[in-house]
């Protein structure tokens, strides 16, 4: 039975290695949403037009790739540029998730089976200097789907939440912005890692795959996807 799978942010670093990846599967139906680039729908996921797309589509599973990463120095950045970052990576989860509840809740839907995956970090254990406003946002996202997990159970709605929380994903156009505008190297970032290794956007793509399939029973919890990194 054909899956069909839902991506925002599919036109990110990690998010196109994973539509690459879903591409490969016959058994998947996928389709892509951003706000630019080469996708399926052009939206903004902060927007009441998720909802929307959601409803016409009522997929299996979906995927939120989205995120931003800037420079906040909390002695520097000013509170509308921090709060705008946390907006955008706590804001599309959150409205991804209610919005896919409000489709659940319909009485004809009630008892379809979604797996919705967000991608956030493992910033949400670690610290990381100039990185406060993205920090907090993943730690959010993390309390978000386990509380939104918890709330779909008790109402009996069969929807499952969970998060991957990688470390540094590396190539991406947001790695290669984190090492310029913070002057770090590839090497420092690696010394994080006992292994001396960083992730690659593959394999965030081929965890996806899986729990597209089987990520049912990792509701409301985070998977560490890191080298051990600290």
């Amino acid at each position: 039975m054909t899956k069909k799978v839902l991506v925002f942010g599919a036109n990110g670093g990690a998010g196109q290695e994973i539509c690459h990846r879903l591409r490969e599967d016959r058994e998947i139906s996928l389709v892509t949403i951003d706000q630019k680039g080469d996708v399926d729908h052009h939206l903004d996921a902060l927007s009441e037009d998720v909802y929307e797309v959601i409803w016409a589509l009522s997929p299996d599973a979906i995927i939120n790739c989205i995120g931003v990463n800037w420079v906040t120095k909390v002695f520097e950045t000013d509170v509308p540029t921090w709060l705008r970052q946390v907006n955008i990576n706590l804001g599309a989860w959150y409205n991804i998730l209610h919005s896919v509840a409000k489709l659940n809740n319909r009485l004809e839907v009630n008892n379809v089976e979604r797996t919705v995956i967000a991608i956030g970090s493992n910033s949400a254990f670690t610290p990381r200097t100039h990185s406060s406003a993205y920090g907090v946002s993943k730690t959010a996202m993390l309390a978000l789907t386990q509380n939104a997990a918890r709330e779909f159970a008790k109402t009996g709605l069969k929807i499952y939440p969970c998060q991957i929380d990688p470390g540094f994903i590396y190539p991406t156009p947001m790695s290669s912005s984190v090492l310029d505008d913070r002057d770090l190297t590839l090497e420092q970032v690696l010394s994080r890692s006992p292994y001396g290794m960083h992730i690659k956007p593959a394999e965030i793509a081929e965890l996806m795959c899986f729990l597209v399939y089987n990520g049912k029973p990792f509701a409301g919890n985070s998977i560490r996807l890191d080298y051990g990194e600290i």
